[in-house]
């Protein structure tokens, strides 16, 4: 039977928000992939664009999935990757060559998290470390949703909604919205399930303190 994403229509596409996120094998299906781009091509104009390839659950990645990864994030003004992602989608590389090559293709922001260690940031070329947050995990299922919906959230916080206020984000801005982001991944770590351990944006906060 034809999966539901598979059926996707203009129709099914709302008026666009401040921030579009999209993630997942959904963007490299062939059905959906004018549409995906049409949406892409419409929310670069007026919202920010936040991609996770979140590829690494599938264990392999062909050289047209690749490709088709590549031109995702080459159209996002965020990309997130796992560092798992990172490790299938570009063999032998280190994240400086990864960040070298997604800021040669005009992404603003780039962020590579490490699991419980913390994540690791390009912003226009200033790079930098941001420790994760100590915690007792139970279950890291939707740990890394849960990073993206904290980042994007914190963004929200601080007034940024265009890619002109991403790229005047200065190196601390940035430190604590990747500090709420990590703290968000965490407590989605809390309890079992892809959010049992997310109370509100309030809880997420004290555990950055």
């Amino acid at each position: 039977k034809t999966k539901p994403e598979c059926r996707l229509t203009k129709d099914h596409i709302p008026s666009l928000p401040n921030y579009v996120h999209y993630c997942s094998l959904l963007s490299c299906l062939l059905a959906p992939r004018e549409l995906i781009d049409e949406l892409l091509v419409r929310a670069r104009k007026k919202s920010l664009v936040s991609y996770d390839p979140n590829i690494a659950n599938a264990g392999v990645a062909t050289e047209l999935v690749r490709e088709r990864i590549s031109h995702c994030m080459q159209n996002s003004h965020i990309v997130k990757l796992s560092e798992d992602d990172a490790s299938l989608l570009f063999p032998n590389s280190t994240s400086e060559n990864i960040f070298d090559m997604l800021q040669s293709e005009g992404v603003p922001l780039v962020i590579i998290t490490k699991g419980k260690k913390g994540c690791e940031v390009n912003h226009l070329n200033k790079r930098f470390f941001v420790p994760g947050v100590e915690i007792s995990v139970k279950d890291t299922v939707g740990a890394g949703d849960a990073f993206t919906a904290g980042l994007l959230a914190a963004l929200s916080a601080d007034g940024v909604y265009t890619v002109k206020e991403l790229k005047e984000l200065q190196v601390e801005q940035i430190k604590r919205i990747c500090s709420i982001a990590n703290a968000a991944g965490a407590a989605a770590c809390l309890a079992f399930g892809a959010h049992g351990g997310i109370k509100d944006f309030e809880q997420i906060l004290s555990l950055t303190m």
